[in-house]
């Protein structure tokens, strides 16, 4: 097939849903996620076309040291025949024109046997734990206090979170406290400095990271006393034995396993005894 790529814009966004919902077996609508990349990476997101019809979706988040990529997904109608390969190899020559030579992403199974043959490396799993319903009522009765997210504590958390994650997002990190302002919480040491943070989605926990397991609790009992649309999901390194029993201790079940893949460089290493969940599953 004659494959070009182009761009996806906030005008012709549409035309991607119906590809995502039928490539992920869903009737979840992909819009509003789709949008929130778009804010975070405008540049970086594409359709794959045939005759000028949409037939593949995908994208990345640039971070400079790495980059996630995402939402990858090809009609039913046209899938084995080489659109995703060629999506993949277009997403990796674009972040490499832009000196990005590591990319990252969760696959599933059947995914990770496309991206293995173009060079990906499984280096870890990510688990999607799910809450049903609250198993008790929760209250802020933990030692450690729970501070609201401001703007003006945005700097010191990048900072906090750079050597967690492995790259500076602060767009990220920015973006949820603009969107989610009475959903963000640190927690801080004596000395008045962040040692911990969860960003409490409307159906979600993360991106969450803390120094101890001990303020990582704290906040995850302040984040359920929130309302929220449940369930409520969290996507975790399966390998961070910390994080796996606390949710399970908090009525989380694990749903699906996927595979943690690189591309490239490894390097930057990130902090996984701290990192406690993912933002999502397409930006890391």
């Amino acid at each position: 097939m004659n494959i070009v790529m182009h761009p996806i814009t906030l005008q012709n966004i549409v035309n991607a849903d119906p590809i995502l919902i039928q490539a992920y077996n869903t009737n979840h609508s992909f819009q509003e996620e789709l949008e929130y990349y778009l804010r975070l990476q405008p540049d970086g997101w594409f359709f794959a076309l045939h005759d000028a019809t949409p037939i593949g979706v995908g994208g990345v988040v640039n971070y400079g040291p790495f980059a996630y990529i995402g939402l990858i997904a090809v009609s039913p109608t046209v899938q084995r025949q080489g659109v995703g390969k060629l999506l993949m190899e277009y997403l990796l020559h674009w972040l490499a024109e832009r000196d990005c030579l590591s990319a990252r992403l969760v696959a599933t199974n059947s995914g990770a046997k496309l991206y293995s043959k173009i060079g990906f490396i499984q280096d870890d799993t990510t688990a999607a734990y799910r809450l049903e319903y609250p198993i008790e009522p929760y209250a802020q009765t933990a030692k450690e206090p729970v501070f609201p997210l401001r703007a003006d504590d945005v700097e010191e958390l990048v900072a906090f979170d750079k050597p967690i994650f492995g790259a500076n997002r602060r767009l990220v990190l920015s973006s949820y406290l603009k969107d989610l302002p009475a959903r963000c919480f640190v927690t801080r040491n004596h000395d008045g400095h962040i040692t911990g943070y969860i960003v409490a989605q409307q159906d979600g926990l993360g991106p969450w990271s803390a120094q101890t397991p001990s303020e990582a609790k704290t906040l995850l009992t302040h984040a359920l006393s929130l309302p929220f649309e449940y369930p409520i999901g969290v996507r975790i390194h399966t390998t961070h034995s910390a994080a796996v029993a606390m949710l399970s201790r908090y009525g989380f079940s694990e749903r699906r396993v996927f595979k943690h893949m690189y591309h490239g460089s490894k390097e930057p290493l990130q902090q996984k005894e701290q990192l406690y969940a993912l933002a999502s599953a397409a930006i890391g």
